[in-house]
């Protein structure tokens, strides 16, 4: 249950960090990312293995 509630928090902060654009790379990485293809859920999971380093 808890596994859940963290991942809401991520991905919220996730979409605060696109809307402020801050840091600048997640912005710029979102669209890179997509253009090749990778689905929405794995796009994160790329972002976050950088930006929770």
């Amino acid at each position: 249950m808890s596994n859940l509630r963290l991942k809401k928090i991520i991905l919220e902060v996730d979409e605060n960090q696109l809307r402020d654009n801050d840091p600048p790379a997640a912005k710029q990485a979102y669209p890179t990312l997509s253009a090749v293809y990778y689905v929405k859920n794995n796009i994160w999971c790329i972002i976050n293995s950088f930006l929770w380093q």
